[in-house]
């Protein structure tokens, strides 16, 4: 018999009897399981996931982001958003 999951749980092979929780920096949503979408999607760059078994992903807290970097699994892949910017910035000074 087929199960159907639920947010945050998919399954491999169809008809599998059982399903299994997204990894750490992936999501599945109510909404994708209503619409038959069945793998996980990676979060999205400026948000990550810690935990399995998720229906959605974290935003990084204000002012920070993964800098362009999509799946991310720790909230200390949240960086300043303009940290690489700067540091280029300030080299460029240097000849002055």
């Amino acid at each position: 018999m087929c199960k159907e999951c639920t947010g945050g749980q998919y399954t491999d092979v169809e008809g599998e009897p059982s399903c299994k929780h997204c990894p750490s920096g992936h999501f599945k949503s109510r909404y994708q399981t209503q619409q038959g979408q069945g793998q996980c999607k990676s979060c999205t760059p400026g948000e990550f996931q810690d935990n399995t078994g998720q229906a959605w992903c974290k935003a990084c807290p204000a002012g920070k982001s993964t800098n362009g970097l999509a799946g991310q699994t720790n909230v200390l892949a949240c960086t300043d958003k303009y940290a690489s910017h700067q540091v280029s910035f300030r080299a460029g000074l240097g000849g002055f």
